[in-house]
């Protein structure tokens, strides 16, 4: 790994290492567009965060405003980002790296986690008092489950409880994080403001300003009535909000700043998006295997689209 570069600690429900190359064109297109090469950048879904430390690895970004409606996830990135507590938070992951590769019973070691991670969440939810050892503790069991569970995948239940099962990784020695793409991708947050609100309020017009950027990625409208499995979003995400989003693009759009935003190829979604004569669509396919109740078997994959409120290259249409 080269100095400065970084790449996600997560695998993310939903992440976009898979369409990078054509997100990157994009962002190629806005900076040519703009004459901007560094600019202030936003994502109010950040989740994995692939684009973001693909950007911040190349110097592209002056300041980023990140969100994400997922508490625990943003505390995570609140740790790796802090100068006091970053190393606490990657000693900690360690042992439970070397716990885990010691185990001669790793599933039942998996659950003694899962039970002690939920613990942490109710109590993180119920009274918001959970001490700073107790917020790197939860933090490391996030990555350390993320690393151990089937698929990579974070799903709660209703009753917001971490239920995604052990992964079988019964023999394989496992390394949760590198140092040095931790490192980079502590350095990479330092220019960076992390919150946990609503995108509605992270989509904040008093910080986006003409020429800058905001990746949107929310939770696919399903392609079937069968295809549960696509929202990731806690609570769900309804098409009010939708709807609600696809007002603030309009906006950002008004101010003079510009977007990107992903989504399954549906006539719904153009018809809630696609509102405007200067957003331009580009269709793409993307192979993605979700969980043990819902993977995606289509020999093309799984259709999506990208939105832009700015003129792309012609061979982003090609999709990927």
């Amino acid at each position: 790994m080269t100095q400065n570069q970084c790449s996600p600690i997560l695998k993310w429900v939903g992440g976009k290492r898979q369409l990078l190359g054509i997100l990157k064109l994009c962002v190629n297109a806005y900076s040519e567009n703009t004459k901007v090469e560094r600019f202030s950048y936003h994502e109010p879904f950040f989740g994995g965060g692939a684009l973001f430390f693909d950007l911040v690895s190349n110097k592209k970004i002056k300041k980023a405003y990140l969100n994400d409606i997922n508490r625990e996830l943003i505390i995570m990135y609140q740790f790796v980002q802090s100068k006091n507590n970053s190393d606490k938070l990657f000693k900690e992951v360690n042992f439970l790296q070397e716990s885990f590769n010691k185990s001669k019973n790793r599933d039942n070691l998996f659950s003694i986690w899962k039970a002690r991670f939920n613990d942490l969440l109710f109590k993180l939810n119920q009274n918001d008092n959970l001490s700073v050892n107790e917020k790197i503790e939860l933090s490391a069991l996030l990555i350390a489950l993320n690393k151990t569970c089937f698929n990579g995948i974070y799903r709660k239940n209703k009753k917001g409880k971490f239920n995604v099962p052990f992964g079988k990784k019964i023999n394989e020695e496992l390394k949760f994080l590198d140092i040095d793409n931790f490192n980079n991708v502590k350095s990479g947050l330092q220019e960076s403001k992390l919150t946990n609100v609503s995108f509605e309020n992270a989509i904040n017009f008093k910080v986006i300003k003409p020429n800058h950027l905001i990746f949107l990625d929310p939770p696919y409208i399903p392609l079937s009535s069968t295809a549960q499995f696509k929202e990731y979003y806690e609570d769900g995400f309804t098409i009010q909000q939708h709807k609600l989003l696809s007002e603030k693009i309009k906006e950002i759009d008004s101010k003079g700043a510009y977007f990107i935003l992903t989504n399954s190829n549906t006539e719904l979604v153009k018809d809630i998006y696609l509102t405007q004569k200067n957003f331009s669509l580009h269709k793409l396919s993307v192979s993605r295997s979700i969980n043990q109740m819902g993977k995606d078997e289509s020999e093309s994959g799984t259709k999506e689209i990208l939105i832009t409120n700015f003129k792309v290259p012609v061979q982003m249409k090609l999709g990927i």
